[in-house]
Protein backbone atom coordinates (compact mmCIF):
# COMPACT_ATOMS: atom_id res chain seq x y z
CA UNK A 1 0.00 0.00 0.00
CA UNK A 2 1.48 3.34 -1.07
CA UNK A 3 1.63 5.92 1.69
CA UNK A 4 -0.11 9.19 0.99
CA UNK A 5 1.58 11.16 3.76
CA UNK A 6 4.89 11.73 2.00
CA UNK A 7 6.64 14.86 3.24
CA UNK A 8 9.85 16.65 2.27
CA UNK A 9 12.10 17.09 5.30
CA UNK A 10 15.38 18.16 3.71
CA UNK A 11 16.74 19.36 0.34
CA UNK A 12 20.46 18.73 -0.03
CA UNK A 13 23.44 19.59 -2.24
CA UNK A 14 27.06 18.46 -2.10
CA UNK A 15 30.34 20.23 -2.69
CA UNK A 16 33.68 18.55 -3.44
CA UNK A 17 35.65 17.53 -0.39
CA UNK A 18 38.64 15.31 0.23
CA UNK A 19 38.01 12.34 2.52
CA UNK A 20 40.79 10.12 3.83
CA UNK A 21 39.86 6.57 4.75
CA UNK A 22 42.02 3.48 5.21
CA UNK A 23 45.03 4.85 3.34
CA UNK A 24 42.91 6.00 0.40
CA UNK A 25 41.88 9.48 -0.64
CA UNK A 26 38.42 10.21 -2.04
CA UNK A 27 37.40 13.48 -3.69
CA UNK A 28 33.63 13.39 -3.55
CA UNK A 29 30.44 15.34 -3.02
CA UNK A 30 28.61 12.47 -1.31
CA UNK A 31 28.21 14.19 2.06
CA UNK A 32 25.53 16.66 1.10
CA UNK A 33 24.12 19.41 3.31
CA UNK A 34 20.66 20.97 3.59
CA UNK A 35 20.28 24.04 1.37
CA UNK A 36 17.14 25.63 2.78
CA UNK A 37 13.75 26.02 1.16
CA UNK A 38 14.26 25.16 -2.53
CA UNK A 39 16.20 22.90 -4.88
CA UNK A 40 16.51 23.40 -8.64
CA UNK A 41 16.28 20.13 -10.55
CA UNK A 42 17.52 19.83 -14.12
CA UNK A 43 17.19 17.00 -16.63
CA UNK A 44 20.34 15.19 -15.47
CA UNK A 45 21.38 16.79 -12.20
CA UNK A 46 20.34 19.08 -9.39
CA UNK A 47 21.72 22.56 -10.02
CA UNK A 48 24.94 23.25 -8.08
CA UNK A 49 25.21 19.65 -6.89
CA UNK A 50 28.69 18.15 -7.05
CA UNK A 51 28.67 14.75 -8.77
CA UNK A 52 32.25 13.82 -9.54
CA UNK A 53 31.86 10.25 -10.79
CA UNK A 54 29.23 10.25 -13.54
CA UNK A 55 29.62 6.51 -14.07
CA UNK A 56 27.53 5.85 -10.99
CA UNK A 57 25.65 9.05 -10.13
CA UNK A 58 23.94 11.79 -12.10
CA UNK A 59 22.87 11.59 -15.73
CA UNK A 60 19.47 10.84 -17.21
CA UNK A 61 18.67 7.76 -15.14
CA UNK A 62 20.28 8.81 -11.84
CA UNK A 63 19.50 12.51 -11.83
CA UNK A 64 17.93 12.65 -8.37
CA UNK A 65 18.59 10.43 -5.36
CA UNK A 66 15.99 10.21 -2.59
CA UNK A 67 16.23 8.55 0.82
CA UNK A 68 13.55 8.15 3.46
CA UNK A 69 13.74 9.52 6.98
CA UNK A 70 13.14 5.94 8.12
CA UNK A 71 16.51 5.07 6.61
CA UNK A 72 18.13 7.66 8.83
CA UNK A 73 16.27 6.30 11.85
CA UNK A 74 17.80 2.91 11.10
CA UNK A 75 21.31 4.25 10.62
CA UNK A 76 21.07 6.33 13.79
CA UNK A 77 20.19 3.15 15.68
CA UNK A 78 23.68 1.92 14.85
CA UNK A 79 26.05 2.86 17.66
CA UNK A 80 28.62 4.58 15.42
CA UNK A 81 26.11 6.76 13.52
CA UNK A 82 23.82 8.20 16.21
CA UNK A 83 24.16 11.82 15.04
CA UNK A 84 24.02 11.27 11.28
CA UNK A 85 22.59 14.45 9.64
CA UNK A 86 20.25 14.49 6.63
CA UNK A 87 22.17 14.60 3.34
CA UNK A 88 25.13 12.68 4.69
CA UNK A 89 24.16 9.49 2.85
CA UNK A 90 24.30 11.35 -0.46
CA UNK A 91 20.63 12.05 -1.13
CA UNK A 92 19.29 15.18 -2.80
CA UNK A 93 15.94 14.86 -1.05
CA UNK A 94 15.15 13.36 2.35
CA UNK A 95 11.54 12.27 2.24
CA UNK A 96 9.35 11.09 5.10
CA UNK A 97 7.19 8.09 4.22
CA UNK A 98 9.12 6.61 1.27
CA UNK A 99 9.15 2.81 1.55
CA UNK A 100 11.33 0.71 -0.75
CA UNK A 101 9.05 -2.27 -0.12
CA UNK A 102 6.18 -0.49 -1.86
CA UNK A 103 7.86 1.38 -4.67
CA UNK A 104 8.66 -0.03 -8.11
CA UNK A 105 10.70 0.79 -11.20
CA UNK A 106 8.52 3.02 -13.37
CA UNK A 107 6.58 4.64 -10.53
CA UNK A 108 6.04 8.38 -10.98
CA UNK A 109 6.21 10.85 -8.12
CA UNK A 110 5.36 14.56 -8.19
CA UNK A 111 6.95 17.11 -5.85
CA UNK A 112 5.31 20.47 -6.46
CA UNK A 113 5.74 21.06 -10.20
CA UNK A 114 8.62 18.58 -10.60
CA UNK A 115 7.82 15.09 -11.89
CA UNK A 116 10.20 12.19 -11.23
CA UNK A 117 10.21 8.54 -12.29
CA UNK A 118 11.78 5.67 -10.36
CA UNK A 119 14.64 4.02 -12.24
CA UNK A 120 16.58 1.81 -9.81
CA UNK A 121 17.94 1.35 -6.29
CA UNK A 122 21.34 2.66 -5.27
CA UNK A 123 24.05 0.06 -4.71
CA UNK A 124 26.69 0.29 -1.94
CA UNK A 125 30.15 1.53 -2.86
CA UNK A 126 33.52 2.30 -1.32
CA UNK A 127 32.74 6.01 -1.27
CA UNK A 128 29.87 5.34 1.15
CA UNK A 129 32.29 3.55 3.46
CA UNK A 130 34.59 6.57 3.30
CA UNK A 131 31.78 9.07 3.86
CA UNK A 132 30.70 7.25 7.01
CA UNK A 133 34.24 6.26 8.02
CA UNK A 134 32.91 2.74 8.37
CA UNK A 135 34.34 -0.22 6.48
CA UNK A 136 31.07 -2.11 7.00
CA UNK A 137 28.78 0.68 5.72
CA UNK A 138 27.98 -1.12 2.47
CA UNK A 139 27.10 -4.31 4.33
CA UNK A 140 24.94 -2.30 6.71
CA UNK A 141 23.05 -0.79 3.75
CA UNK A 142 22.30 -4.31 2.55
CA UNK A 143 21.22 -5.29 6.07
CA UNK A 144 18.87 -2.31 6.30
CA UNK A 145 17.12 -3.16 3.02
CA UNK A 146 16.75 0.59 2.45
CA UNK A 147 19.18 1.66 -0.31
CA UNK A 148 17.29 4.75 -1.41
CA UNK A 149 15.91 5.35 -4.89
CA UNK A 150 17.27 6.90 -8.08
CA UNK A 151 14.91 8.91 -10.28
CA UNK A 152 14.94 10.32 -13.79
CA UNK A 153 13.40 13.74 -14.34
CA UNK A 154 10.25 13.82 -16.47
CA UNK A 155 9.58 17.48 -15.73
CA UNK A 156 12.40 19.72 -14.42
CA UNK A 157 11.79 22.64 -12.10
CA UNK A 158 12.16 23.79 -8.53
CA UNK A 159 11.20 21.75 -5.49
CA UNK A 160 10.27 23.66 -2.33
CA UNK A 161 10.38 22.33 1.23
CA UNK A 162 6.65 22.87 1.66
CA UNK A 163 5.62 21.34 -1.69
CA UNK A 164 2.93 18.69 -1.69
CA UNK A 165 4.25 15.24 -2.61
CA UNK A 166 1.98 12.80 -4.42
CA UNK A 167 2.02 9.67 -6.55
CA UNK A 168 1.15 10.17 -10.20
CA UNK A 169 1.25 6.45 -10.93
CA UNK A 170 2.24 3.25 -9.17
CA UNK A 171 3.28 0.29 -11.33
CA UNK A 172 3.12 -2.30 -8.52
CA UNK A 173 4.52 -4.94 -10.85
CA UNK A 174 7.73 -6.88 -10.77
CA UNK A 175 9.99 -6.78 -7.72
CA UNK A 176 9.83 -3.84 -5.34
CA UNK A 177 12.89 -1.61 -5.11
CA UNK A 178 13.87 -3.41 -1.91
CA UNK A 179 13.60 -6.87 -3.48
CA UNK A 180 15.36 -5.72 -6.64
CA UNK A 181 18.16 -4.31 -4.49
CA UNK A 182 18.61 -7.64 -2.71
CA UNK A 183 18.72 -9.46 -6.07
CA UNK A 184 21.36 -7.10 -7.43
CA UNK A 185 23.48 -7.50 -4.31
CA UNK A 186 23.11 -11.29 -4.32
CA UNK A 187 23.77 -11.35 -8.10
CA UNK A 188 20.82 -13.64 -8.70
CA UNK A 189 17.14 -13.13 -9.50
CA UNK A 190 14.03 -15.24 -9.97
CA UNK A 191 12.75 -15.80 -13.48
CA UNK A 192 9.38 -14.06 -12.82
CA UNK A 193 11.08 -11.00 -11.34
CA UNK A 194 13.55 -10.75 -14.21
CA UNK A 195 10.86 -11.18 -16.87
CA UNK A 196 8.55 -8.64 -15.23
CA UNK A 197 11.14 -5.92 -14.88
CA UNK A 198 12.57 -6.40 -18.37
CA UNK A 199 9.09 -5.65 -19.74
CA UNK A 200 9.06 -2.19 -18.16
CA UNK A 201 9.12 0.56 -20.77
CA UNK A 202 12.25 2.73 -20.99
CA UNK A 203 14.25 0.65 -18.54
CA UNK A 204 17.54 2.30 -17.58
CA UNK A 205 20.31 0.75 -19.74
CA UNK A 206 22.60 0.33 -16.73
CA UNK A 207 19.92 -1.59 -14.84
CA UNK A 208 19.13 -3.74 -17.87
CA UNK A 209 22.82 -4.64 -18.17
CA UNK A 210 22.96 -5.51 -14.48
CA UNK A 211 19.85 -7.69 -14.77
CA UNK A 212 21.20 -9.57 -17.76
CA UNK A 213 24.35 -10.41 -15.80
CA UNK A 214 22.47 -11.96 -12.87
CA UNK A 215 22.14 -15.68 -12.36
CA UNK A 216 18.67 -17.21 -12.32
CA UNK A 217 17.77 -18.18 -8.77
CA UNK A 218 15.20 -20.88 -9.55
Amino acid sequence: MIRTDLKILSLNLGQPETIHFRERTYVTGIRKKPVGDSLQIGAELCTNDSVLDRRFHGGRDKAVYIISTQTYDWWRSQSSHTTLPYGHLGENITLEGLDENHIFVGDVLQLGSVILQVTQPRLPCGTLNAALQDLAAGKKMVQSGMPGVYFRVLKPGTVHRDDVVKWVSNQARGPSISRLFQSLVAKKISTPDRQAILLIEDLAPSLQADLESLKIAD
